[in-house]
This record gives structure tokens, sequence and C-alpha cells, in this order.
């Protein structure tokens, strides 16, 4: 391990990432995604985003009724640092 790194910490961590990705992995709320009808949703993602596929993003919109979705082009994970995207909130937020 590098100088001043404690091992015991650094397993602790990747321990509690590991449970976190399980969580993720396991809890699938599908089955719920029309309940967010009742509200305006906007949903922005990148299509070149290597940490959240585009299918999920599409997916997402699909599952609630009246969603909007911003496909942003060459957008990637975190998708607000896309001035594409940042103005597409803006513009959203503004229409309410």
């Amino acid at each position: 391990m590098a100088a001043g790194i404690d091992e015991a910490l650094m397993r602790r961590i990747a321990a509690g990432e590991l449970r976190n990705w399980q969580a993720h992995a396991e809890y699938d709320t599908r089955e719920q995604l029309g309940e967010l009808a009742r509200h305006r949703v906007l949903i922005l993602h990148g299509d070149a985003d290597p940490v959240v596929p585009t299918d999920h993003g599409l997916e997402l919109a699909n599952g609630i009724p009246g969603a909007e979705l911003r496909l942003i082009q060459g957008g990637q994970h975190s998708i607000l640092s896309w001035p594409e995207a940042a103005e597409a909130m803006r513009t959203w937020i503004g229409s309410i």
C-alpha cells in the first residue's frame, strides 16, 4: 500500500462500494415508473455515456408516461457538464 493509506480503511471503502453496486444491480424500480406520470419529468441522457447505457435512458423515458427525453449528442456521464444539456435543463425549468 502507498505510504499513509490505512489498509483496513481501504478494505472497508472497497466493501462499501461493492455493496452499493450490488444494491443497484438487485433493486428494480421499473414497475413503479408509471407512478411518476403525475409529475413533469425531464430525462437528460448522453448518447455516449460509458457508465449508463443510452438504452437505460430510453427505457426510463418509455416507462414514464409523458416524460420528456433530451438525448444529448456526444454527452457522457455527468451530463450537465455538456452545454446542450445544461441549456435543455434551463429551458425545461423555464417552461414550468
